[in-house]
């Protein structure tokens, strides 16, 4: 049931238009800031090559940030959509484990919430080819800082913006709430970026950084020009020295995060069953529904009710205590 409900929800965003418009939106940055100086992204490309291994994951680590407000419509839409539709009733209605629902949502969003990350490479590989640049100021591709950018900053990104935006969505059912989480979010590491400027704190900001922009400006704060264009960071450290990126700490709390949710979700179990009142026929069938899947069985018995006939007809039998079973 997991795997349906994650590639479900994939396969509903990649048919989105606006899964593609953000991908657009962020390739088209990372194009101009990458072919012109015109156009600053992040940080400014000084006399390093403009596709080295340094700037790309520069331009990977910022654009988490970016794209905080585009995971916010992704998560919340996973999170929220049965309530904003009013179809959670019969979804909750089935044998299905709220954790297995949970979590295939969940997962889901965070892989559609990296794939508008990739367009920094989308437009780095893009504004090579461009006739204005300068040939001198790019090196071949180094697929290999792609792929770190990838594995260090636009996954680990995705998973913790989406376990706090989930959580969130999950506990209001709002549509409103988690984009202003993400505001707040992104409002409060502007501020705390603010705090930690000073030299004697860089090493405790580098460390507390969810995204990771501050701990890597932290490793890379001596490199010279030839390591910014030949090294990039990854988890085990950059090809020369060991340097790793450890972003342990944030990734750990996301999944306490989303654990708590999870086992919120189990010890609340399945719905009771509940009596629901609605309007009777001429004929008194069908005056209370009392059964143990809830929601399913009102709509069995609006089916009854609807139909000419007794209620044994359609399948819907008198409660002992009056009501249809």
């Amino acid at each position: 049931m997991l795997r349906h409900i994650l590639v479900f929800e994939i396969r509903y965003w990649l048919r989105s238009w606006m899964l593609w418009i953000f991908l657009l939106i962020i390739a088209a940055s990372v194009f101009g800031a990458a072919s012109t100086d015109k156009i600053v992204f992040g940080e400014a490309l000084s006399n390093t090559f403009r596709n080295s291994p340094y700037n790309i994951q520069n331009f990977y680590s910022f654009i988490g940030l970016i794209t905080m407000i585009m995971a916010a419509a992704f998560v919340n839409s996973a999170a929220a959509r049965d309530f904003t539709f009013n179809t959670y009733q019969i979804v909750f209605s089935t044998p299905m484990k709220r954790a297995d629902f949970l979590l295939g949502r969940f997962l889901g969003a965070t892989i559609v919430s990296m794939i508008p990350m990739l367009g920094v490479s989308l437009g780095i590989l893009l504004a090579k080819y461009m006739p204005w640049v300068e040939p001198e100021r790019w090196e071949a591709v180094v697929w290999k800082a792609h792929l770190n950018g990838i594995l260090v900053f636009a996954l680990p990104n995705a998973f913790i913006i989406a376990a706090i935006l989930f959580a969130v969505a999950v506990l209001a059912r709002n549509e409103i709430v988690s984009f202003v989480a993400s505001l707040v979010l992104l409002a409060g590491y502007v501020v705390s970026d603010a705090l930690l400027q000073n030299v004697e704190r860089q090493k405790i900001g580098a460390i507390l950084d969810p995204f990771g922009i501050r701990t890597f400006a932290y490793i890379t704060r001596y490199w010279t020009v030839a390591e910014k264009n030949g090294l990039s960071v990854g988890y085990s450290g950059h090809d020369l020295e060991p340097t790793p990126l450890d972003r342990r700490g944030p990734r750990h709390f996301s999944v306490c995060l989303f654990a708590i949710q999870l086992r919120g979700a189990e010890q609340e179990g399945p719905r009771p069953s509940q009596g629901i009142a609605f309007d009777t026929r001429d004929d008194g069938c069908a005056s209370q529904c009392n059964v143990s899947c809830g929601t399913l069985g009102e709509v069995l018995c609006l089916v009854a009710d609807s139909f000419p006939g007794s209620c044994e007809e359609h399948g819907v039998y008198r409660h002992p205590t009056g009501g249809a079973a």
